[in-house]
Protein backbone atom coordinates (compact mmCIF):
# COMPACT_ATOMS: atom_id res chain seq x y z
CA UNK A 1 0.00 0.00 0.00
CA UNK A 2 1.30 3.46 -0.93
CA UNK A 3 2.34 5.63 1.98
CA UNK A 4 0.26 8.81 1.66
CA UNK A 5 1.88 10.67 4.55
CA UNK A 6 4.76 12.10 2.46
CA UNK A 7 2.26 13.36 -0.11
CA UNK A 8 0.24 15.03 2.62
CA UNK A 9 3.48 16.60 3.85
CA UNK A 10 4.22 17.87 0.32
CA UNK A 11 0.85 19.62 0.26
CA UNK A 12 1.56 21.28 3.65
CA UNK A 13 -1.84 20.90 5.35
CA UNK A 14 -1.51 24.01 7.53
CA UNK A 15 -1.02 26.24 4.47
CA UNK A 16 -3.85 24.48 2.64
CA UNK A 17 -6.16 25.04 5.62
CA UNK A 18 -5.31 28.74 5.67
CA UNK A 19 -6.10 28.99 1.94
CA UNK A 20 -9.41 27.17 2.43
CA UNK A 21 -10.48 29.38 5.34
CA UNK A 22 -9.27 32.55 3.58
CA UNK A 23 -11.59 31.92 0.64
CA UNK A 24 -14.53 31.21 2.93
CA UNK A 25 -13.83 34.37 4.92
CA UNK A 26 -13.46 36.32 1.67
CA UNK A 27 -16.96 35.25 0.74
CA UNK A 28 -18.50 35.99 4.12
CA UNK A 29 -16.89 39.41 4.63
CA UNK A 30 -17.87 40.61 1.15
CA UNK A 31 -21.52 40.89 2.12
CA UNK A 32 -24.59 38.63 1.98
CA UNK A 33 -23.61 35.21 0.61
CA UNK A 34 -25.91 34.44 -2.29
CA UNK A 35 -24.32 31.12 -3.27
CA UNK A 36 -22.99 29.13 -0.30
CA UNK A 37 -22.44 26.00 -2.39
CA UNK A 38 -20.31 27.92 -4.89
CA UNK A 39 -18.30 29.43 -2.03
CA UNK A 40 -17.48 25.97 -0.67
CA UNK A 41 -16.47 24.80 -4.15
CA UNK A 42 -14.21 27.85 -4.45
CA UNK A 43 -12.61 27.03 -1.09
CA UNK A 44 -11.91 23.47 -2.24
CA UNK A 45 -10.57 24.80 -5.53
CA UNK A 46 -8.22 27.20 -3.75
CA UNK A 47 -7.10 24.49 -1.32
CA UNK A 48 -6.16 22.21 -4.23
CA UNK A 49 -4.22 25.01 -5.93
CA UNK A 50 -2.42 25.79 -2.67
CA UNK A 51 -1.56 22.11 -2.19
CA UNK A 52 -0.30 21.84 -5.76
CA UNK A 53 1.72 25.02 -5.40
CA UNK A 54 3.35 23.74 -2.22
CA UNK A 55 4.22 20.42 -3.86
CA UNK A 56 5.66 21.99 -7.01
CA UNK A 57 7.65 24.35 -4.80
CA UNK A 58 9.26 21.35 -3.11
CA UNK A 59 9.99 19.85 -6.53
CA UNK A 60 11.96 22.89 -7.69
CA UNK A 61 13.53 23.45 -4.25
CA UNK A 62 14.88 19.94 -3.81
CA UNK A 63 18.55 20.99 -3.91
CA UNK A 64 17.96 23.96 -1.61
CA UNK A 65 16.00 21.77 0.81
CA UNK A 66 18.91 19.32 1.00
CA UNK A 67 20.59 22.11 2.98
CA UNK A 68 17.67 23.97 4.61
CA UNK A 69 15.15 21.16 5.18
CA UNK A 70 16.74 17.73 4.60
CA UNK A 71 13.86 15.88 6.28
CA UNK A 72 11.32 17.00 3.65
CA UNK A 73 9.91 14.18 1.45
CA UNK A 74 12.02 14.93 -1.64
CA UNK A 75 15.51 15.51 -0.19
CA UNK A 76 14.97 12.54 2.15
CA UNK A 77 14.01 10.45 -0.95
CA UNK A 78 10.69 9.43 0.58
CA UNK A 79 9.00 10.57 -2.64
CA UNK A 80 10.57 10.46 -6.10
CA UNK A 81 10.77 13.87 -7.85
CA UNK A 82 8.86 12.67 -10.93
CA UNK A 83 5.94 11.48 -8.81
CA UNK A 84 5.96 14.72 -6.83
CA UNK A 85 5.71 16.74 -10.05
CA UNK A 86 2.82 14.64 -11.40
CA UNK A 87 1.08 14.96 -8.02
CA UNK A 88 1.59 18.75 -8.00
CA UNK A 89 0.35 19.28 -11.55
CA UNK A 90 -2.69 17.08 -10.92
CA UNK A 91 -3.66 19.18 -7.90
CA UNK A 92 -3.15 22.43 -9.80
CA UNK A 93 -5.24 21.27 -12.76
CA UNK A 94 -8.01 19.97 -10.48
CA UNK A 95 -8.11 23.23 -8.53
CA UNK A 96 -8.14 25.38 -11.66
CA UNK A 97 -10.78 23.18 -13.30
CA UNK A 98 -13.16 23.62 -10.38
CA UNK A 99 -13.18 27.34 -11.11
CA UNK A 100 -15.23 26.57 -14.24
CA UNK A 101 -18.03 25.26 -12.02
CA UNK A 102 -18.36 28.67 -10.36
CA UNK A 103 -18.17 31.19 -13.20
CA UNK A 104 -16.06 32.32 -16.12
CA UNK A 105 -14.53 35.04 -13.94
CA UNK A 106 -13.66 32.51 -11.24
CA UNK A 107 -12.12 30.21 -13.85
CA UNK A 108 -9.81 32.99 -15.04
CA UNK A 109 -8.66 33.72 -11.47
CA UNK A 110 -8.17 30.01 -10.69
CA UNK A 111 -6.14 29.39 -13.85
CA UNK A 112 -4.04 32.51 -13.26
CA UNK A 113 -3.41 31.50 -9.65
CA UNK A 114 -2.37 27.97 -10.63
CA UNK A 115 -0.06 29.33 -13.34
CA UNK A 116 1.38 31.94 -10.97
CA UNK A 117 2.33 29.46 -8.24
CA UNK A 118 3.96 27.23 -10.84
CA UNK A 119 5.99 30.07 -12.39
CA UNK A 120 6.86 31.31 -8.91
CA UNK A 121 8.39 27.98 -7.93
CA UNK A 122 10.15 27.48 -11.26
CA UNK A 123 11.78 30.89 -11.60
CA UNK A 124 10.34 33.90 -9.74
CA UNK A 125 11.20 32.57 -6.30
CA UNK A 126 14.87 33.01 -7.07
CA UNK A 127 14.41 36.69 -7.99
CA UNK A 128 14.66 39.41 -5.40
CA UNK A 129 11.21 40.63 -4.29
CA UNK A 130 9.33 39.53 -7.45
CA UNK A 131 8.75 36.05 -6.07
CA UNK A 132 7.58 37.47 -2.75
CA UNK A 133 5.13 39.81 -4.49
CA UNK A 134 3.82 37.00 -6.71
CA UNK A 135 2.97 34.55 -3.94
CA UNK A 136 1.56 37.35 -1.74
CA UNK A 137 -0.69 38.54 -4.57
CA UNK A 138 -2.04 35.02 -5.05
CA UNK A 139 -2.73 34.81 -1.31
CA UNK A 140 -4.56 38.13 -1.39
CA UNK A 141 -6.62 37.06 -4.41
CA UNK A 142 -7.96 34.13 -2.37
CA UNK A 143 -10.30 36.57 -0.62
CA UNK A 144 -11.46 38.08 -3.89
CA UNK A 145 -12.00 34.56 -5.25
CA UNK A 146 -14.27 33.88 -2.29
CA UNK A 147 -16.17 37.10 -2.88
CA UNK A 148 -16.74 36.25 -6.53
CA UNK A 149 -17.97 32.77 -5.63
CA UNK A 150 -20.32 34.21 -3.02
CA UNK A 151 -21.75 36.61 -5.58
CA UNK A 152 -20.49 39.86 -4.04
CA UNK A 153 -16.84 41.00 -3.93
CA UNK A 154 -17.54 43.94 -1.59
CA UNK A 155 -15.10 44.06 1.29
CA UNK A 156 -13.14 41.04 0.05
CA UNK A 157 -10.81 43.49 -1.74
CA UNK A 158 -9.93 45.11 1.59
CA UNK A 159 -9.34 41.71 3.17
CA UNK A 160 -7.18 40.83 0.18
CA UNK A 161 -4.92 43.81 0.84
CA UNK A 162 -4.61 42.70 4.48
CA UNK A 163 -3.54 39.22 3.32
CA UNK A 164 -1.14 40.55 0.68
CA UNK A 165 0.84 42.60 3.20
CA UNK A 166 0.80 39.82 5.78
CA UNK A 167 2.16 37.25 3.32
CA UNK A 168 4.69 39.68 1.84
CA UNK A 169 6.29 40.29 5.22
CA UNK A 170 6.29 36.58 6.07
CA UNK A 171 7.78 35.59 2.70
CA UNK A 172 10.66 38.02 3.19
CA UNK A 173 11.28 36.65 6.69
CA UNK A 174 11.26 33.09 5.30
CA UNK A 175 13.80 34.11 2.65
CA UNK A 176 16.00 35.49 5.42
CA UNK A 177 15.68 32.19 7.27
CA UNK A 178 16.63 30.20 4.15
CA UNK A 179 19.60 32.35 3.12
CA UNK A 180 22.18 29.61 3.63
CA UNK A 181 20.61 27.10 1.26
CA UNK A 182 19.47 29.72 -1.24
CA UNK A 183 22.94 31.24 -1.44
CA UNK A 184 24.59 27.86 -1.95
CA UNK A 185 22.37 27.26 -4.99
CA UNK A 186 22.92 30.72 -6.48
CA UNK A 187 19.44 32.15 -5.78
CA UNK A 188 19.06 35.93 -5.82
CA UNK A 189 16.45 36.40 -3.10
CA UNK A 190 16.02 39.74 -1.34
CA UNK A 191 18.34 39.06 1.64
CA UNK A 192 21.02 37.67 -0.69
CA UNK A 193 20.76 40.62 -3.08
CA UNK A 194 20.58 43.38 -0.45
CA UNK A 195 21.93 41.73 2.67
CA UNK A 196 20.20 40.30 5.73
CA UNK A 197 19.76 43.56 7.67
CA UNK A 198 18.24 45.56 4.77
CA UNK A 199 15.86 42.68 3.95
CA UNK A 200 14.78 42.48 7.58
CA UNK A 201 14.23 46.24 7.58
CA UNK A 202 11.93 45.91 4.55
CA UNK A 203 9.96 43.17 6.33
CA UNK A 204 9.65 45.44 9.38
CA UNK A 205 8.41 48.30 7.18
CA UNK A 206 5.80 46.05 5.55
CA UNK A 207 4.62 44.92 9.00
CA UNK A 208 4.33 48.56 10.12
CA UNK A 209 2.22 49.37 7.06
CA UNK A 210 0.11 46.28 7.76
CA UNK A 211 -0.60 47.42 11.31
CA UNK A 212 -1.67 50.82 9.97
CA UNK A 213 -3.92 49.16 7.37
CA UNK A 214 -5.62 46.98 9.99
CA UNK A 215 -6.54 50.11 11.95
CA UNK A 216 -7.66 52.08 8.89
CA UNK A 217 -9.87 49.14 7.92
CA UNK A 218 -12.01 49.80 10.99
CA UNK A 219 -14.71 52.17 9.83
CA UNK A 220 -18.40 52.32 10.69
CA UNK A 221 -20.30 50.35 8.11
CA UNK A 222 -17.22 48.40 7.01
CA UNK A 223 -16.21 46.30 10.03
CA UNK A 224 -17.79 46.16 13.47
CA UNK A 225 -16.09 46.75 16.82
CA UNK A 226 -15.67 42.96 17.18
CA UNK A 227 -13.02 43.22 14.46
CA UNK A 228 -11.11 45.84 16.43
CA UNK A 229 -11.32 43.87 19.69
CA UNK A 230 -9.65 40.87 18.02
CA UNK A 231 -7.25 42.49 15.56
CA UNK A 232 -5.53 44.90 17.97
CA UNK A 233 -4.46 42.43 20.70
CA UNK A 234 -4.46 39.32 18.51
CA UNK A 235 -2.72 40.61 15.38
CA UNK A 236 -1.29 44.11 15.79
CA UNK A 237 0.32 43.43 19.18
CA UNK A 238 1.98 40.30 17.81
CA UNK A 239 3.22 42.07 14.68
CA UNK A 240 4.57 44.96 16.75
CA UNK A 241 6.41 42.45 18.92
CA UNK A 242 7.96 40.86 15.82
CA UNK A 243 9.11 44.28 14.57
CA UNK A 244 10.80 45.01 17.91
CA UNK A 245 12.44 41.58 18.23
CA UNK A 246 13.92 41.88 14.74
CA UNK A 247 15.84 44.99 15.80
CA UNK A 248 17.91 42.85 18.15
CA UNK A 249 18.10 39.39 16.56
CA UNK A 250 18.04 38.02 13.01
CA UNK A 251 19.44 34.50 13.46
CA UNK A 252 18.00 31.56 11.53
CA UNK A 253 16.34 29.90 14.55
CA UNK A 254 14.51 33.08 15.53
CA UNK A 255 13.42 33.79 11.96
CA UNK A 256 11.98 30.28 11.70
CA UNK A 257 10.03 30.76 14.92
CA UNK A 258 8.71 34.13 13.80
CA UNK A 259 7.55 32.58 10.52
CA UNK A 260 5.56 29.96 12.46
CA UNK A 261 4.12 32.60 14.78
CA UNK A 262 2.96 34.63 11.79
CA UNK A 263 1.31 31.56 10.25
CA UNK A 264 -0.70 31.09 13.46
CA UNK A 265 -1.41 34.80 13.62
CA UNK A 266 -2.95 34.63 10.13
CA UNK A 267 -5.73 32.49 11.61
CA UNK A 268 -6.37 35.15 14.27
CA UNK A 269 -6.51 37.76 11.50
CA UNK A 270 -9.04 35.64 9.63
CA UNK A 271 -11.11 35.35 12.80
CA UNK A 272 -11.04 39.14 13.21
CA UNK A 273 -12.28 39.66 9.66
CA UNK A 274 -15.02 37.07 10.05
CA UNK A 275 -16.25 38.30 13.44
CA UNK A 276 -16.21 41.92 12.31
CA UNK A 277 -18.02 41.38 9.00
Amino acid sequence: MMNVKPYISLARPANVLIAFISILVGGFVSGPVDQTCMLVIAAVSGALIAAGGNAVNDYYDIEIDRINKPARPLPSKTVQPERALIYALSLLCAGAGLGAVISAEALVIAVCAAAAVFVYSRSLKQMALWGNVCVSAVSGMAFVYGGIAAGNTGRSLIAGLFAFLFHLAREIIKDCEDMEGDKALGAATLPISLGLRPAVSIAQAVLAVLIAVTLVMYKPGMFSSAYLYVVVPGVDAVLLGIILVLFFRQDRVLLGRLSVIMKIDMLIGLAALYLGR
